[in-house]
C-alpha cells in the first residue's frame, strides 16, 4: 500500500480556517501526511524511536554480558527480522530488538504503533484511525482498541508520577501561609448516557493557590480515614485548607481554623 494520501488543505487555507493557532498546531491539523514520511521505512522509525528513547541503541548480551550494538536486519520467515547479536564467535547471542520494551510481542510494523500513538494524541476516531494507518497493511479495529487502551495506560502512569510521584516520596504541597484546596469529584460515565453519573472513580484532588503544585489521588471510599490520610500524606504541616463542608474534613476544623494539625 502507499502512504497517507497528501493533504489537500493548504497552508494558506488552514491559516484562515484556524488562524488563532500556532502554525504547529495547524500543520497537526492538516493529517498524517507529514509526520508519516518521517518514518517511512523501518530504518527511519526505528532511528525516530531510538532518538526519543523508545527503543534502546545497545543492549547487554544475556549469556557473555558484552554490550551489543549496533542492529542487525535479517529475514525470518520471510519478515524483516531487527537484533543485536553478540560479536563473539564463541556466543552469537541474538537480542530481538523489541525485546523488554513497549514494543514487545506486535508482529506489526516499526512504523504502525507510531502512527496509532499519533492518532491517539491527535484525538482521531477509530475510523479515522484505521483510514490513515492502513498504508503499509490494513489495521484491523481490534489493533485500534488495543494500542489506544495502551496510550491510556502510558497517560495515567505519567499523570501520576507527575503529580503524586511513588507512595514512598510523594511531593507535598503548601505548607505555613500557604492555602491549600481540596475537593474530590467523581470520574465515570451515565448509566445509558442519561442521568447522572452513577458508575466511575472519586479522586481526591488538592492544589496550593501560591505555588499551583497540585496532586490527584483515587479512592475507594470518601471516608474520613481515607480522606485525612490522603491529606496528611501530601499537604504540609501549618498549610491554611479551603474545602467544602463535607463531613470527612470535620476534623480539620475541630482544633479551631482550618489548618493541617
Amino acid at each position: 500500500m502507499s502512504g497517507p494520501s497528501e493533504p489537500s488543505t493548504s497552508h494558506e487555507e488552514s491559516s484562515a480556517k484556524w488562524p488563532h493557532l500556532e502554525e504547529g498546531a495547524r500543520i497537526v491539523l492538516l493529517s498524517l501526511w507529514k509526520p508519516a514520511t518521517l518514518i517511512d521505512t523501518d530504518e527511519k522509525a526505528i532511528g525516530f524511536r531510538q532518538c526519543h528513547g523508545f527503543l534502546p541503541r545497545y543492549v547487554g548480551c544475556p549469556t557473555c554480558h558484552c554490550r551489543l550494538e549496533p542492529y542487525h536486519k535479517s529475514m525470518k520467515k520471510g519478515k524483516p527480522y531487527y537484533r543485536f547479536q553478540c560479536g563473539k564467535g564463541s556466543c552469537r547471542t541474538e537480542v530481538g530488538l523489541k525485546k523488554g520494551n513497549w514494543f514487545e510481542g506486535n508482529k506489526i510494523s516499526f512504523q504502525k504503533p507510531l502512527i496509532l500513538a499519533y492518532c491517539f494524541a491527535s484525538k482521531f476516531t477509530h475510523d479515522q484511525t484505521i483510514t490513515q494507518s492502513s498504508w503499509d497493511s490494513v489495521t484491523s479495529p481490534e489493533t485500534v482498541v488495543d494500542y489506544f487502551s495502551y496510550c491510556r495506560e502510558v497517560c495515567i502512569e505519567f499523570i501520576e508520577v507527575l503529580f503524586n510521584g511513588s507512595e514512598s516520596e510523594a511531593k507535598k504541597i503548601g505548607g505555613p501561609n500557604y492555602t491549600v484546596e481540596i475537593d474530590e469529584a467523581k470520574f465515570g460515565k451515565r448509566k445509558y448516557n442519561c442521568g447522572r453519573v452513577v458508575e466511575g472513580q472519586w479522586v481526591l484532588s488538592g492544589i496550593c493557590r501560591e505555588t499551583k503544585d497540585c496532586f490527584l489521588m483515587p479512592v475507594e471510599d470518601r471516608t474520613e480515614a481515607t480522606i485525612m490520610d490522603i491529606i496528611k500524606r501530601h499537604v504540609e504541616k501549618g498549610s491554611v485548607i479551603h474545602t467544602d463542608c463535607f463531613r470527612s474534613y470535620n476534623r480539620l476544623t475541630e482544633a479551631g481554623p482550618p489548618t493541617l494539625p
